[in-house]
């Protein structure tokens, strides 16, 4: 990846194999600057430290960290100090594409959503942090995928998005093993989990914060008011702006109607969803691909 861009994006960094989801490799020189992507990153601090800034916030990092940069999040590293990260760069397919392995992990929502969002509003990180055993078997892994980077053969591509998959369920593991430091998975905490859970998997019917709440055992009104907190939006919010994420996706990488993408994203109707679209993004559904085709 070049020094001197900022923003990057799927049809750039990936091939056009279609197999190519998943990307691996270790970086030691820092000199992006603040940037943002259009894809998820999963990073792996191997040794030193630095601060990393995310969004509008700094964390101190050291060997051992895991945490994720969702697409369109800027961020980059200060004060690197011996920093060496593994990234893995996921495209966005690839998590539709293995959703209902994922969705048996309940701490996948924790490190892909949850922690990226109460890190963007907190003054502390969420981190998930690797002992020495899961550390050590980790590397291991890194090594595999490093291995077959740059290498865009359909068996190298596979390889990769096993690997990548295989890194992704187990950290989902260790962060159910151990207590996050920081972050109070408390049952009530967890309540609110499993409300965003549900979303995810069926952001594309009809959800009431009525039906969520009784869902958690909470009354609408607490539920609305900690899932706020949290997350900086209510839980209506919050639907719609993953509902928008995987239009987005549908838009970007499919010719489907509008109606069609519509229908399978949750709206009510292709009016709805064109006009929450442009009142979210500042841009109608057909001009977004537009530009993404360009």
């Amino acid at each position: 990846m070049k020094a001197d861009k900022s923003k990057w994006y799927c049809k750039e960094v990936f091939s056009d194999n279609p197999y190519d989801y998943v990307i691996g490799f270790t970086e030691t020189i820092f000199s992006h600057g603040i940037h943002i992507h259009d894809f998820f990153e999963l990073n792996i601090v191997l040794s030193g430290s630095a601060i990393h800034r995310f969004n509008a916030n700094d964390f101190r990092i050291h060997i051992g960290d895991v945490y994720i940069i969702p697409p369109r999040v800027p961020h980059g590293y200060l004060e690197t100090k011996d920093l060496k990260v593994f990234h893995i760069l996921v495209h966005n397919l690839f998590l539709d594409k293995y959703s209902a392995e994922l969705a048996n992990f309940f701490s996948y929502y924790m490190l892909f959503t949850i922690e990226p969002l109460l890190n963007e509003g907190s003054s502390e990180p969420y981190l998930l942090q690797l002992d020495k055993d899961q550390f050590d078997e980790i590397k291991y892994f890194l090594s595999k995928l490093e291995h077959f980077y740059l290498k865009f053969d359909t068996q190298s591509c596979i390889i990769r998005d096993t690997l990548g998959l295989l890194v992704i369920l187990r950290l989902c593991q260790f962060y159910q093993e151990k207590t996050i430091d920081g972050f109070d998975l408390s049952n009530i905490d967890r309540a609110y989990i499993e409300g965003v859970r549900y979303m995810f998997n069926n952001y594309n019917k009809k959800i009431t914060v009525n039906q969520l709440a009784e869902l958690v055992h909470l009354s609408k009104n607490a539920f609305t008011i900690k899932f706020k907190k949290m997350f900086n939006e209510t839980p209506g919010e919050f639907l719609i702006s993953y509902r928008l994420t995987k239009a987005k996706n549908l838009i970007q990488y499919t010719d489907w109607p509008l109606s069609t993408i519509a229908e399978q994203t949750g709206f009510y109707d292709v009016s709805h969803f064109v006009k929450t679209f442009k009142a979210r993004e500042g841009i109608t559904p057909d001009d977004y691909r537009r530009n993404c085709n360009n």
